[in-house]
């Protein structure tokens, strides 16, 4: 149970609400360039701040073909490692279009020469899968987003909604009005 109550602290600290901050995030992905993708960040923040680390989180995907441990024939997928891009010191202004563009490497032999041979399948082509914006200020994380990429995402200024509530299964005790 105590490990349950930690996840969710955890959990909860690390997904902060970003619908008062950003108002919508658009990525896109250029053709890869010496083994190189080159990702636009483009988003207009909600209010006018200036914050010291604005951190672009790439996370990666490979997906191959394997067997399980019945022998069927499955599509296995992985999450590698993820690639971080900071940003310091960057001043946004309400409604208006913030641009970031970076480089992400995406070519095995690169991949495998940064982060070594038993991390990434070499039969399976790599990808950008997500990617996850935080903003700091004051060694505090303000906000965190995780989206898709590429596309355009609007951010909804609703909370996500809380989760059922389930009595144990193993308890034959009902529930007793005080009242």
């Amino acid at each position: 149970m105590k490990r349950l109550i930690a996840s969710l602290c955890l959990l909860a600290a690390f997904n902060t609400f970003a619908g008062e901050w950003l108002q919508s995030v658009t990525i896109g992905i250029e053709p890869p360039d010496e083994g190189q993708q080159i990702l636009n960040v483009c988003f207009k923040p909600a209010k006018s701040i200036e914050y010291d680390l604005l951190t672009f989180e790439c996370i990666y995907r490979q997906e191959f073909p394997w067997q399980d441990a019945k022998g069927k024939p499955i599509n296995k997928i992985i999450e590698p490692v993820t690639f971080t891009y900071p940003r310091k010191g960057v001043k946004l202004v309400a409604d208006l279009d913030a641009h970031v563009c970076f480089r992400v490497p995406v070519s095995l032999p690169l991949l495998l020469d940064k982060y070594g041979p038993n991390i990434f399948v070499t039969n399976a082509p790599v990808v950008i899968d997500r990617m996850r914006i935080s903003g700091e200020q004051g060694g505090a994380r303000l906000w965190t987003q995780e989206l898709r990429v590429p596309g355009k995402h609007a951010i909804k200024d609703t909370p996500p909604p809380k989760p059922e509530v389930l009595p144990p299964k193993n308890s034959k005790f009902g529930t007793v009005n005080l009242d």
